[in-house]
């Protein structure tokens, strides 16, 4: 048991899952990743996955480079969305709430067809996606703002619950996407946003963050401790 509970402590918090596909609590049909590699596409079509949303801002060329490779795999141009959401320094809360909600329509609609299966990802599949993620969970589940974000945020590496992620971007992240995310998680709780209303209206009424919300890397850092006086226990 002792070695058992050392092996929890120096393992990180974080989980890699969010590279490979994986599933939404809630849906069979909304999967999660990182960005795939045009040589990773072939995956996609063992999944049947019917649309793919690309959350994140083009930086290059990659964006449009796996629109090509999608639309030559066969996935459908106009089944293929692009949303170029940043993960820090939007030009306003409203802007990136708006897009947020637009994605999560995307997801949304594609649960009225139960033939079609939708692929989501940003860059690394962390941050925007965990981001999107964990307000789609609380969108398809009774699930607290802060369980969504504990399981399909820091746990999948989301800002500090990636121990390996450089700290500036960690700031970056809970300066950016942290307050927004449990900004807009409050707009789910309390039904100005649900599946069946996602009215990009409501981001006009965007409400202040509650003033403490927790991070990351301090629930990391709780975890840690706890494990570590049960070593000292044991």
């Amino acid at each position: 048991m002792k070695k058992l509970i050392t092996i929890l402590i120096l393992s990180p918090m974080f989980s890699f899952a969010s590279v490979f596909l994986e599933t939404l609590p809630g849906s069979g049909q909304i999967y999660r990743r990182r960005a795939p590699k045009p040589n990773e596409i072939p995956q996609l079509q063992a999944k049947q996955i019917t649309r793919v949303l690309i959350f994140k801002n083009q930086t290059g060329s990659e964006v449009q480079t796996e629109i090509n490779a999608l639309t030559q795999s066969g996935v459908p141009a106009e089944k293929i969305y692009h949303i170029p959401f940043q993960w820090k320094d939007f030009s306003s809360e409203q802007v990136a709430c708006e897009q947020i909600v637009d994605a999560l329509s995307t997801l949304a609609d594609t649960l009225k067809n139960p033939h079609e299966k939708i692929l989501f990802h940003c860059t690394v599949g962390e941050d925007r996606t965990g981001l999107l993620a964990g307000l789609m969970t609380q969108l398809l589940t009774p699930i607290s703002s802060k369980q969504a974000y504990i399981s399909q945020m820091c746990m999948k590496g989301f800002s500090g619950g990636n121990h390996e992620k450089p700290l500036n971007v960690q700031q970056n992240v809970d300066r950016c996407l942290t307050p927004l995310y449990f900004k807009m998680s409050e707009l789910i709780r309390t039904k100005r946003l649900r599946l069946d209303h996602l009215d990009k209206n409501i981001c006009v009424e965007i409400i202040q963050a509650p003033p403490e919300f927790p991070l990351c890397s301090e629930i990391a850092l709780q975890n840690f401790r706890s494990l570590e006086k049960l070593l000292r226990i044991l």
